[in-house]
């Protein structure tokens, strides 16, 4: 029976055991481990009453396209498919914070987007032609706003619409 020699077995991947030992050590001496809390940025502002921003978004958008029974008639027999090609967008809106309590908040955001739809007709001779229809849409959605307990600079919150509204 052969003796079992530890010692050699290690010999073999101790620069994989160095490398180990050393990662686990790494983060004991990152900076940020000896700060239980960080010192809160703007302490006050969770105690304003009412609070103002402002919102800029950018979309992509195109037409879902459904045809009808109207479509198959001799006034368009020459069309074989209308196409919906999504096109970019942007809206600018304004937002309003009311500070209900110490986790909640109602919230409206009036919004104005600002949409160009592409249709493309493909007819039966293989020929296409382009439309671009513009629209503007006007929102104004009231929200409740539920924040958990503020931690250094960081809180949780979740936003949904009152039904029925």
């Amino acid at each position: 029976m052969s003796v079992i020699n530890i010692r050699h077995q290690f010999a073999l991947h101790w620069n994989k055991i160095v490398l180990v030992v050393l990662l686990g050590l790494a983060p004991g001496v990152g900076q940020a481990q000896l700060f239980k809390w960080a010192r809160q940025n703007n302490p006050d502002y969770d105690h304003r009453l009412i609070s103002y921003g402002f919102m800029i978004g950018l979309h992509t958008t195109a037409y879902q396209v459904k045809y009808a029974d109207q479509f198959v008639t001799t006034q368009y027999d020459t069309v074989h498919s209308v196409m919906a090609q999504f096109s970019p967008g942007f809206s600018l809106g304004f937002l309003v914070n009311y500070k209900l309590g110490e986790f909640w908040d109602l919230r409206l955001m009036p919004k104005a987007g600002f949409y160009t739809h592409k249709l493309q007709y493909n007819y039966t001779d293989e020929s296409k032609d382009f439309q671009i229809v513009e629209t503007t849409h006007v929102e104004f959605p009231l929200l409740l706003k539920y924040k958990s307990m503020r931690r250094g600079n960081v809180r949780m919150y979740m936003v949904g619409a009152l039904p029925g509204l």
